[in-house]
């Protein structure tokens, strides 16, 4: 068996996360109205440094939270109150630099920023998932490093 390295094997693990996240997804939908977003789609806006909140079916945007650059992947939690964005702070994995190193907490009831947490030195998060528990796991590409929050609706730190 050909041996896995540290970089696919976090690949590995983000994937199976992957699919914790569709499950969570699935349970939320269900829950219909006690979703504080109701039929709302929040959607990255990578090239214009924002997430945009739409309102479903139309279609119509509704409201922008201003990040910073190439925001990265959404992910909101168990409850559908707050999501969570990486900040992968490049074009494309080509790009040179570190990258960014914060995650930005949304408060998807308020449609607003309510807080960012800073992992530097870890750079370029990626694979931004919540598991069925309600931690949250974020790839730093640039460090190979999995980082998670057991609590990151509270917690400042991994």
């Amino acid at each position: 068996m050909p041996r896995v390295d540290r970089r696919q094997g976090l690949w590995i693990l983000a994937g199976g996360l992957v699919a914790a996240t569709a499950v969570g997804a699935r349970a939320v939908a269900r829950a219909g109205s006690s979703s504080p977003i109701g039929g709302t789609l929040a959607l990255v806006e990578k090239g214009a440094g924002r997430v945009a909140f739409y309102a479903l079916p139309g279609g119509n945007r509704t409201g922008t939270v201003a990040l910073g650059t190439q925001p990265h992947e959404i992910v909101a939690d168990r409850s559908g109150r707050y999501a969570f964005i990486g900040h992968y702070g490049v074009e494309s994995w080509k790009a040179p630099g570190a990258g960014g190193s914060e995650l930005w907490v949304i408060d998807l009831a308020q449609r607003t920023l309510a807080r960012t947490i800073d992992l530097a030195p870890f750079g370029r998060l990626h694979a931004v998932r919540v598991d069925d528990a309600g931690r949250l796991y974020v790839l730093s590409e640039k460090d190979s490093m999995l980082i998670r929050f057991d609590d990151p609706v509270q917690d400042n730190a991994p």
